[in-house]
């Protein structure tokens, strides 16, 4: 009988602690350099239909230096890897239509990364901000702390974390309730693999700015990664309840479902994803299969398999998803699913 277990069958999810420790993900595979990801996506136009031809992506750095540029394939698709950690700006642009832009930030983890960018036609659209992605401004902090976040920001820009941290932390500490000096601590603590103080200014950031989505998030990635499942499913609730269209908090809180064993649970937030994002990740679908072969539920595992695969026929994780598929219809489970 074909049993779903990882010995067969895993899906590795990216660790926000092995990510920045040793760079291994969860399943044993080390990424192509031990400190780099990729950027992989796809350009479509307003229908859905793949970028026309002459259509290019360019990325740069967060000093808008250019650091490659590359024009998509027949589908869209364009990937830009052996990236080193840090914040980039990707432009997809094509003739006839209006540039797609998507800010990408990875000081704060590594992990590979896909992105949509849909080209728009007409007249050129102002980009508007969606509610919660942008810290509010709190005129009640002290303009000697101000002056001590920026010059923190400073000292980070010149690759100085240690001084950085002590700017931040000198910040916070005249006035707990800053949120963007909180946010950089946060990000500078997890460079510097201090979690404890990660985690300690993500709660202030989700308790002084309740409305800042990321924080919760980034809370929830940091807790999953240390399996404390039953704290970041609190977490993800109280950012759902403000955000529910978001399918990625959607899909922190599967990976904490599936964590705790209720599979169930999790296969309702991995549909809730695909119900929300028309084009999700590929790794969406493996993880989904994951949680059917919990549940013995192998058909269902199965065209969630065969959909990886369409998606992302020479992912990293087709050999392992293509050997699966092949052990599935040798054992005959294939439609035999329990009732």
């Amino acid at each position: 009988m074909f049993q779903a277990n990882k010995s067969r069958f895993f899906v590795p999810k990216q660790s926000f602690l092995i990510c920045l420790i040793s760079l291994v993900l969860i399943a044993g595979n080390v990424l192509a350099d031990g400190n780099t990801f990729k950027i992989s996506g796809r350009v479509l136009t307003e229908d859905g239909l793949p970028a026309p031809n002459g259509t290019v992506v360019r990325l740069e750095n967060q000093q808008g230096a250019l650091v490659a540029q590359r024009p998509v394939d027949t589908d869209g698709g364009f990937v830009f890897d052996s990236l080193a950690k840090g914040t980039y700006h990707l432009t997809a642009s094509a003739k006839g239509f209006n540039p797609a832009e998507k800010d990408i930030d990875q000081r704060y983890w590594i992990s590979d990364v896909f992105v949509r960018l849909t080209l728009t036609q007409g007249q050129i659209r102002i980009r508007e901000t969606k509610p919660g992605m942008v810290l509010q401004a709190d005129n009640i902090i002290p303009k000697t702390a101000k002056k001590t976040y920026e010059k923190g920001k400073k000292a980070y820009k010149s690759g100085d974390l240690p001084r950085a941290e002590e700017y931040y932390e000198q910040a916070v500490k005249e006035h707990a309730c800053y949120p963007e000096a909180q946010v950089e601590l946060s990000i500078v603590a997890g460079m510097r693999h201090e979690y404890e103080k990660t985690e300690s200014a993500l709660r202030t950031i989700v308790s002084c700015a309740p409305n800042y989505l990321p924080a919760y998030f980034r809370l929830a990635y940091l807790l999953n990664a240390e399996k404390r499942y039953h704290e970041s499913v609190d977490v993800l609730n109280q950012a759902l309840g403000r955000a529910p269209e978001s399918w990625e908090l959607h899909h922190e809180l599967a990976v904490a479902q599936a964590g705790l064993g209720n599979y169930l649970a999790a296969e309702k937030e991995y549909r809730e994803i695909l119900s929300l994002t028309k084009d999700p990740p590929p790794r969406i679908h493996a993880e989904l299969a994951n949680v059917f072969l919990e549940q013995d539920k192998y058909s269902d595992a199965y065209q969630e398999m065969q959909a990886y695969l369409k998606a992302a026929p020479k992912g990293d994780l087709a050999p392992a998803v293509r050997k699966s598929m092949q052990e599935m219809k040798s054992a005959g489970v294939i439609g035999k699913d329990p009732e």
